[in-house]
């Protein structure tokens, strides 16, 4: 991309890889912008990290009274464009801003866009004419906020000039440090002669951010599903720290980098596994822990550090309770019976498919002697749900005569005549 003049407007043209004009900006590769003045220039140019484009310069010149052409000076000048070229209507007015710093002539040389998305806009600001010495600059500084308008915090109402000893000084160029502090550099007029040498001159100003982000966390604590995830969000360009395990964090702590899996207990009964009775043994979900604590803080580019913050996450998890059970009071060796019972859903999250054991036992306690006589079949359940089944299995052929109880899952029983 190249910024500059055409016609009295700000011109911004943007190229293809190849060289040749991009025809998706602005009209043919070129955007426009007229401020109003007679002599409009853009000198710098910047990217977003949205894609959105900001161009710097001055607007002004001379003007037309009717009778004559007045110069009227320069003012700062700052466009906002979309990728496409065309103004984004978001910033200033229409796209565009113009900054009076209180020189004859404020021009923009340089620009550099803050992580948080403000806008500085750097060059010189004409105070007087010396006869003998010529202009004297001084650096001028403005602050603009991500929508155009001037940074009040930043200098007096957004704006900052520095004198340099010497006959006048002019900034160039701008960035910003890694800790927020803005740094100028350009030239001064250190007077030997009329027009005279020029010495570097730099300037570091503070970036007078003294707020600390604000970090959101998403969804909030409390009843969550254990297939969601949490997101940290912070309201300007931060570092987010977090621990899961309880303990405060530190700047040595994991760095968000995206969503955060709710560290859960499983969605439904724990994983069965073979009974050596026959069949599979599955664990009863009910009194299953599932709890996370998330701890976390942001810091900005300024080094400006958010408090801790805490958000205890209670995972929903279900409890399968089974009731309702009933089967003949009296059986025949070697043939079917129906066993009929209700699994109901008593906890807060929904449940997998899952299967209860059915068995035969001489006494109410499930232990290596009771006979294994199938399954039931339970289907996902949402909390709150039931499900009523009648479950055909075959008594043993081989199993003695006497009393003996149904259990129909861990814990639950009915006695059974045989």
């Amino acid at each position: 991309m190249a910024a500059g003049d055409y016609a009295g407007d700000f011109a911004v043209v943007r190229y293809n890889a190849d060289g040749a004009l991009d025809a998706s900006f602005g009209a043919g590769g070129v955007a426009l912008t007229d401020f109003g003045g007679s002599s409009d220039s853009a000198s710098a140019l910047g990217i977003q990290s949205d894609g959105k484009i900001v161009a710097a310069g001055r607007t002004g010149g001379y003007v037309w009274n009717g009778y004559l052409w007045n110069n009227i000076g320069y003012d700062f000048a700052v466009a906002r464009y979309n990728a496409d070229g065309a103004l984004d209507a978001s910033f200033g007015a229409a796209g565009m801003a113009t900054t009076d710093i209180g020189g004859y002539d404020d021009v923009a040389n340089a620009l550099a866009i803050q992580s948080d998305g403000k806008i500085v806009a750097a060059g010189s600001s004409y105070m007087w004419w010396d006869s003998y010495y010529g202009p004297y600059y001084d650096f001028a500084l403005v602050r603009y906020n991500a929508d155009g308008a001037l940074d009040a915090s930043f200098g007096a109402l957004g704006k900052v000039m520095t004198e340099f000893a010497g006959y006048g000084a002019m900034a160039a160029a701008a960035a910003i440090q890694p800790d927020g502090n803005i740094v100028a550099a350009g030239w001064v007029n250190n007077g030997v002669y009329n027009g005279g040498n020029y010495d570097f001159a730099v300037a570091r100003y503070l970036s007078g951010d003294s707020a600390p982000p604000v970090v959101t966390a998403s969804p909030a604590g409390g009843l969550v599903n254990s297939t969601q995830s949490v997101t940290l969000t912070a309201n300007e360009a931060a570092t987010i720290y977090y621990t899961l395990d309880g303990s405060m964090p530190t700047n040595a702590s994991a760095v968000y980098t995206g969503p955060i899996p709710v560290n859960s207990s499983p969605a439904g009964i724990s994983p069965c596994i073979p009974d050596p009775r026959g069949g599979m043994t599955c664990a009863d979900p009910a009194g299953i822990s599932g709890v996370m604590t998330l701890n976390y803080f942001g810091v900005d580019g300024s080094y400006n550090a958010s408090a801790v913050a805490t958000q205890v996450y209670t995972i929903a998890t279900p409890d399968l309770a089974v009731s309702a059970v009933s089967a003949p009071s009296s059986a025949i060796r070697g043939t079917n019976i129906t066993v009929n019972n209700t699994v109901t859903n008593t906890g807060t999250g929904a449940s997998v498919v899952s299967y209860a054991n059915i068995y035969l036992s001489t006494d109410a306690v499930l232990d290596a002697g009771d006979v294994y006589l199938g399954q039931r079949y339970t289907p996902a359940l949402a909390p709150g749900a039931s499900n009523v089944k009648a479950t055909s299995v075959k008594i043993p052929s081989t199993v003695a005569t006497g009393n003996y109880y149904i259990i129909v899952g861990l814990h639950h029983f009915l006695w059974v005549d045989l």
